[in-house]
């Protein structure tokens, strides 16, 4: 299973955003770093801008198995299910999200 430690933030919520994140295999060997600039975006939209980047990433590599390492409570939370997603500029994020995670063979997140 691969790990992926990702981060999404803004300068001001909203202001200029972007993401990070690191993807490791199972003895901790870096295979991917994956960044990008969102413009004016909010905190938790960078936060699922991450999570959605690591998806695509595995997805793309064929990699079916996937554990999300993430500090954003909102998010992981979404993701398994415990809030409600009731923004409508993070609900499109969140069902993404989710279609992506349903094409692996096993998707976790923390």
């Amino acid at each position: 299973m691969l790990i992926a430690h990702c981060d999404g933030g803004s300068r001001g919520n909203p202001g200029p955003a972007g993401y990070g994140a690191i993807i490791e295999d199972q003895n901790g060997r870096i295979l991917a770093r994956l960044s990008e600039y969102l413009g004016k975006r909010t905190n938790n939209y960078a936060e699922y801008s991450a999570l959605l980047g690591v998806l695509a990433w595995a997805l793309e590599n064929k990699r079916p198995r996937l554990r999300v390492i993430a500090d954003s409570e909102l998010m992981v939370k979404q993701m398994q299910g415990k809030y409600n997603v009731n923004s409508p500029d993070l609900r499109p994020l969140w069902e993404e999200a989710r279609r992506r995670a349903a094409r692996l063979e096993r998707f976790e997140i923390a």
